[in-house]
């Protein structure tokens, strides 16, 4: 859980330093390096995250195979990624810039949120 929070925390900090669009300054400046960075820690959490889930999801539907509680995570991650996927390519150039990134950040957080009552 704290791990997600982390990286929620470090999305949102790459959100700040986006441009809102074209003339617009991002409300943090963060150098190319820094970013790189920031973005490089939040993947690294991002898989250090999934492990556990499949532990967590093993240790939820214990009488059942571990099998099928990992096939069922593992289809509920890429269906959800095509969702929003998806979901955002419909919305072409509306959702752009600092938009998108706070969307995703958003969305994150809720799921932290969600996991919080697991």
């Amino acid at each position: 859980l704290i791990v997600g929070w982390l990286q929620a925390l470090l999305l949102a900090a790459f959100t700040l330093a986006v441009p809102g669009g074209e003339g617009k300054q991002p409300l943090v400046h963060m150098s190319s390096l820094a970013s790189l960075i920031v973005l490089f820690i939040a993947s690294v959490l991002n898989g250090l995250g999934g492990p556990v889930c499949f532990e967590l999801g093993a240790e939820l539907t214990y009488p059942s195979l571990e099998g099928i509680s990992s096939t069922a995570y593992s289809f509920s991650v890429n269906g959800a990624g095509f969702l929003l996927m998806t979901g955002l390519s419909l919305a072409g150039t509306s959702i752009n810039g600092v938009t998108s990134c706070a969307l995703m950040s958003l969305i994150i957080g809720c799921c932290m949120v969600a996991l919080a009552f697991v």
